[in-house]
């Protein structure tokens, strides 16, 4: 393929993206961690407690707002990172809230096989959860662009994470200062980190397949 041609056929995929179609697929981003960690919650007697629900919805607020922004720049150039990043550490503050004003006594554990218990659980689902929104955000950054820039992979990675995170904050009501820094937020960074390196091995994957000639030109590079 033409290498202008891919590239031009590449920006105009942004003019075929409509509003409607944007709100779509950032309405489908923010329920994922609201009904995964809803759904997988023993019981929903204590899920409805606003002390509990807001702080995880307005957070789930600013995850769509930065996904909706990231969109309508086509994953290509992530213009106002720091105002992303500002926002990205609202959001987990906001769900991990509970460890810095409890809504009740501390979660204590009664003993080390009850703390790994409760933190595998979680770690597990907060991991699902982040791969599952990654490999979502990363097909939609690359459906809308065939090279986002590194920046704008690195913040859906991040997006990914903080989204396992959110989940949990709906689906967990710990206090605990270790359960929730190593299982809700440790969930988030591990996987965070493995939807990055996948999204690296696409981009790649991508370069090869539309510039068929790249990879002997870098050779010829090598040998001057």
């Amino acid at each position: 393929m033409d290498a202008i041609k891919w590239i031009e056929d590449d920006l105009n995929r942004q003019k075929r993206t409509t509003n409607l179609a944007r709100t779509f697929f950032v309405f489908v981003l923010i329920s994922i961690p609201v009904f995964m960690g809803l759904g997988m919650r023993e019981g929903l007697d204590d899920s409805m407690n606003s002390r509990l629900l807001l702080p995880n919805m307005i957070a789930t607020v600013f995850l769509g707002f930065i996904f909706k922004k990231l969109f309508e720049q086509n994953f290509v150039f992530a213009k106002n990172i720091r105002l992303y990043f500002v926002l990205f550490l609202l959001s987990l503050g906001l769900a991990t809230e509970r460890v810095f004003f409890p809504i009740a006594e501390r979660t204590a554990y009664s003993s080390d096989a009850a703390f790994f218990h409760e933190f595998l659980g979680c770690f597990l689902k907060g991991g699902l959860t982040t791969f599952v929104a990654g490999v979502y955000l990363a097909f939609v950054s690359f459906t809308a662009s065939s090279l986002p820039l590194r920046k704008s992979r690195m913040l859906i990675s991040a997006l990914a994470g903080l989204s396992g995170t959110l989940m949990l904050g709906f689906h967990c009501d710990s206090s605990s200062y270790a359960h929730v820094l190593l299982a809700h937020v440790g969930a988030g960074v591990v996987m965070g980190l493995l939807v990055y390196l996948l999204q690296e091995l696409l981009f790649v994957a991508r370069i090869k397949a539309g510039i068929p000639e790249l990879k002997e030109k870098i050779k010829n590079i090598h040998r001057l």
